[in-house]
C-alpha cells in the first residue's frame, strides 16, 4: 500500500440553504478533484458515522496510521463539519480506498435533518460503513 502524498483531510460536501429547495448538498471543488484525480481506479470508500463524541476522527486517523490528521477535539463540543475526506486515497493494486469521516449525529446544536443528509450521503457512498457508536 501507497503512503499518502496530501497528508490532510478535505472538504468532501459543502452545504448550502436554498430558500426554495430548503438545504443542498454538492461536491467541494476539492473532493472533486481528488476523486477524478482516481477515476481510472476502482473507488472503494470508508465511511465513518454514528454519534457525536465516540472518537470517529480518532477511528479515521488510526486507519490512516496517523497521530493527526482527521481534527479531534478535547471538549464536548464538536469539531468536524459535513462530511471530509482524506486529502490522497490509499493506492492498493487497481484501487483507490478512500476514507470518510463524517460529523457527529445527534447534536444540540442542529436539528435532525442534517443527521439524516449526512447519515444518507455517507451510506450512500460507502462500500464499507462504520457506525462508530
Amino acid at each position: 500500500i501507497n503512503s499518502m502524498k496530501n497528508n490532510h483531510p478535505v472538504l468532501l460536501t459543502d452545504k448550502k440553504n436554498e430558500p426554495e429547495m430548503g438545504v443542498q448538498y454538492s461536491l467541494t471543488k476539492e473532493g472533486e478533484i481528488i476523486l477524478s484525480a482516481h477515476s481510472d481506479k476502482l473507488l472503494c470508500v470508508i465511511g465513518i458515522a454514528g454519534p457525536q463524541r465516540t472518537g470517529k476522527s480518532f477511528l479515521a486517523n488510526t486507519i490512516m496510521d496517523k497521530l493527526e490528521g482527521f481534527e479531534i477535539g478535547n471538549s464536548t463540543l464538536p469539531c468536524t463539519k459535513g462530511i471530509w475526506i482524506w486529502g490522497e486515497p490509499i493506492i492498493h493494486e487497481d484501487k483507490a480506498i478512500i476514507l470518510l469521516d463524517t460529523e457527529g449525529l445527534h447534536s444540540i446544536f442542529r436539528d435532525q435533518q442534517v443527521d439524516s443528509a449526512i447519515l444518507g450521503i455517507t451510506l450512500l457512498l460507502s462500500s464499507i460503513f462504520v457506525y462508530n457508536k
